[in-house]
């Protein structure tokens, strides 16, 4: 039957890149479809410094769901895509919910060098 285990993945960002978000947007639109594009916030200002932060929020499928598998390849596309288009993202999963024993944030990018 499977579990709920809310999945959101969050990046923030610190460069300027016009029009990037429309481009994610459709790119899980066409992937995944509108329910799960539909899903994409951001950006949100940050008060200081300028960083933007882009959220793709939970799909809400139990795990072992096929919606939980678009899920997931959303997921995917949105990493990729921060990944790809910025220099140094701060990308994260966090998972959690009544279901999950213990909530957990899994850091999906690497240190900027030093």
């Amino acid at each position: 039957m499977g579990y709920v285990a809310q999945q959101a993945v969050l990046a923030t960002v610190f460069e300027e890149t016009p029009d990037h978000i429309d481009e994610l947007r459709d790119l899980i639109r066409d992937e995944c479809g509108a329910r799960f594009a539909d899903l994409l916030v951001g950006p949100v200002n940050s008060v200081i410094n300028g960083d933007r932060t882009y959220v793709l929020a939970p799909d809400g499928s139990k795990e072992g769901w096929s919606d939980s598998d678009i899920g997931d390849q959303a997921r995917r596309l949105f990493v990729e895509h921060f990944s790809g288009v910025f220099k140094y993202p701060e990308i994260v999963e966090v998972t959690y919910g009544t279901d999950v024993e213990i909530p957990t944030v899994l850091k999906m990018t690497e240190d900027e060098p030093s």
